[in-house]
């Protein structure tokens, strides 16, 4: 992940300074999470500090996030109506909004609410046998899907070592799939589709995780065993930040004069080929492609920061997207998200989920993923409501 974050440093070198963010105190509680930081305006504070727990003492502030609330509805915003709360309140703002919405959905709370108790639970056990408190997972593999150059970085956790270790130590089986670690989406995701097609000969029911860049290679994988009618045993799919639509910050990396920076300076001669694959457009011409099996649970776990919560490793790229709307420092959050799945939210984490208790929380979602598998048979998407099952891939990004 290094070389991502040194092409994004070089694409804010040679663009025009972000502004400056607002930083205004706020203290609140999100659904059960304490928040303690600055945000971008005094609205977003508002919202925290007052409008989530019933307080309505501004009638002009209430009724712009009222308003907002019935331009969102009891759906998911979409990007442009994110940009546009982005543009008109704050980015922040925005952000809270889109948190909000999600919880709306049944299937989310149900999700967050198990991942918390099972984090509260581990960590109160966390000197006991770990596997003495989670789900029987002795018929299960999860399979990881490794991340951009985690052959030649893997110092920056591409290859999932501390997780994988994590899992091993609370008795789960895990297997890392050998994919391109430079290649494009398209190439990696015929890899893995294959990969998947072999692994399924065995008896063991399959979860696979993805972070970043294997997030869209992952979905490819899957859509090919749905597109083949291929026989499989992945029960379900944990997608981490995945750049489902690609990342305006590759965009940026791919033009003059950045580009010459990126060839000479980070990948070293290496191809373009996987950073192209990146691309907005041609993510967005991928996704509309993207039909996931009906029978497999889709997991999504990504962080939503606000402004004053960003690492500093993804604070150069976070300037830089926040005028499209939420992101994570690479991608915007909306685009994380395939319909028909459902989302276990880190509020206050970026797309590099830098937190001292991850290890814990590893443990923590494989089991909360793995409950809802046995919970709900093999339908496991019968948890969702009626308006995430009629929706597919590409009708969460709605061209207005």
């Amino acid at each position: 992940m290094r070389k991502l974050f040194v092409i994004f440093f070089l694409c804010g070198a040679l663009a025009a300074c972000a502004r400056n963010i607002p930083q205004i105190p706020a203290l609140g509680e999100f659904y059960g999470q304490p928040i303690h930081t600055t945000v971008d305006s005094e609205i977003a504070r508002y919202f925290l500090e007052h409008y989530l727990k019933g307080e309505r003492i501004r009638p002009e502030l209430d009724a712009t996030i009222e308003a907002i609330a019935r331009d969102i509805g009891n759906r998911m915003p979409t990007r442009y109506l994110l940009k546009s709360i982005a543009e008109s309140h704050s980015t922040d703002l925005a952000a809270l909004a889109l948190w909000q919405s999600m919880l709306r959905d049944s299937g989310n709370r149900r999700a967050q609410s198990m991942f918390l108790h099972e984090f509260s639970r581990l960590k109160e056990h966390l000197r006991e046998t770990p596997d003495r408190f989670t789900p029987d997972k002795s018929g299960y593999l999860i399979v990881f899907v490794p991340g951009w150059f985690y052959k030649s970085q893997p110092e920056n956790g591409a290859d999932f070592a501390k997780p994988r270790q994590s899992l091993t130590d609370a008795g789960v089986r895990t297997a890392l799939l050998e994919i391109e670690e430079n290649g494009t989406v398209e190439h990696n995701g015929d890899l893995i589709a294959k990969h998947l097609a072999r692994l399924s000969r065995g008896e063991q029911k399959i979860i696979v995780v993805s972070a970043s860049k294997a997030g869209p290679e992952v979905a490819l994988a899957l859509s090919e065993l749905q597109r083949t009618n291929t026989n499989h045993n992945v029960k379900a799919w944990v997608n981490i930040g995945g750049v489902l639509r690609g990342s305006a910050l590759a965009d940026k990396a791919l033009t003059w004069p950045t580009c010459w920076f990126v060839k000479l300076f980070v990948i070293k001669g290496a191809s373009f080929d996987g950073i192209e694959s990146m691309a907005t457009l041609r993510s967005a011409e991928r996704a509309e492609r993207i039909n996931l099996p009906s029978d497999i649970l889709v997991m999504n776990y990504v962080g939503i920061p606000l402004s004053g919560q960003v690492s500093n490793r993804a604070r150069l790229g976070y300037s830089l997207l926040r005028a499209d709307g939420p992101n994570d420092g690479l991608t915007l959050i909306v685009d994380e998200i395939p319909a028909a799945s459902v989302t276990i939210v880190e509020l206050g984490l970026d797309h590099f989920f830098s937190d001292p208790e991850i290890h814990v929380k590893t443990v923590a979602l494989a089991n909360t993923v793995i409950r809802m598998i046995e919970a709900n048979g093999a339908a496991p998407n019968n948890m969702f409501n009626a308006d995430w099952q009629k929706r597919r891939f590409a009708p969460l990004f709605p061209a207005g």
